[in-house]
């Protein structure tokens, strides 16, 4: 608690300074708790000077329980920026000594009567004067010796001048238009009238080979017939992609072994791909055939099968 000369003193003095700490305690943790605004509205109350100057609890708290003065705000002052005095540009040995008083046409004026570059804005043409009177002259004086060399020595290829233009008139163009219709039909003409000729005397030696031999083409039609195939059911399936689909009568390991003995593949993948030729399904009328059917593909049932051996 903080009690001094606790040692030299009797029981009952002791046990009322212990009570006066613990209640000052006590109050202080309760005032705590409180808001600063509600701290202020009680010193008020109180009428404790400054306390609407505070700006922190413990303050107003020390000075509810132990009676502390809260000082008054002090007025700091306001300290003003002194201007460097004014020194002639030749002897400024400072930034601010130039900053302040001179402007930028004073100091280019005197940068080009002493023979320093000009170029540059107010704080690099500063920098600039002090570093001349710190000695460096190297970078701070003009050359005026200094010529601008040509960036390249190479001499630059002789470009050939382009022919002029042909000037053609309206008339000839026409002209010359119309010579190449006229040949173009002239040749259409000639290769209509070859064709023709060419045609009647095909039909010509037709006709004569017909007469002469009706029997042959009698026999060579009824072998073409014959030798037509049923396209939709081959007896070969060779270069063909077949895909089965669904569920078949037949196992696919006995259908694999018969396409490939006829020339053929089984597509073996799940999806349909654009590179199949036939489609095999028991069910054919489905509507979900009908976009692989407009792609060029054909879905059959297992009668394509029928003339495979």
């Amino acid at each position: 608690l903080g009690i001094r000369g606790f040692s030299t003193m009797g029981i009952r003095v002791l046990k009322k300074t212990i009570e006066e700490e613990l209640d000052i305690i006590g109050t202080q943790i309760v005032f705590n708790a409180l808001t600063l605004p509600v701290l202020r509205d009680c010193c008020v109350e109180l009428e404790i000077e400054n306390c609407e100057h505070a700006t922190s609890k413990n303050p107003l708290i020390k000075a509810m329980t132990l009676g502390a003065v809260i000082p008054a705000p002090q007025k700091q002052k306001r300290r003003g920026t002194r201007k460097p005095k004014f020194v002639a540009i030749e002897d400024a040995e400072s930034y601010d000594q130039l900053f302040q008083h001179y402007k930028l046409e004073t100091l280019v004026a005197w940068c080009k009567d002493n023979g320093l570059k000009t170029s540059g804005t107010k704080k690099i043409v500063i920098n600039r004067i002090l570093a001349y009177h710190a000695g460096d002259k190297e970078n701070t004086m003009a050359d005026p010796t200094r010529v601008n060399r040509p960036r390249s020595t190479k001499q630059k290829k002789e470009t050939k001048p382009a022919p002029p233009p042909t000037r053609v008139s309206a008339r000839q163009q026409e002209r010359a238009q119309q010579d190449e219709e006229m040949a173009d039909a002239e040749s259409e003409s000639e290769s209509e009238s070859v064709n023709e000729q060419s045609e009647s005397v095909s039909e010509q030696a037709v006709e004569e080979q017909v007469v002469e031999a009706p029997e042959e083409s009698e026999s060579v039609a009824m072998d073409l017939s014959s030798s037509e195939e049923d396209p939709d059911h081959p007896t070969n399936v060779e270069g063909l992609l077949i895909a089965i689909a669904g569920k078949t009568t037949t196992s696919k390991k006995e259908l694999k072994a018969l396409i490939e003995r006829n020339g053929g593949t089984l597509h073996q993948g799940k999806t349909i791909k654009k590179d199949v030729n036939v489609v095999v399904t028991a069910d054919v009328n489905n509507p979900k055939y009908s976009k692989v059917k407009k792609i060029g593909m054909r879905v059959v049932d297992e009668s394509f099968f029928k003339n495979l051996q």
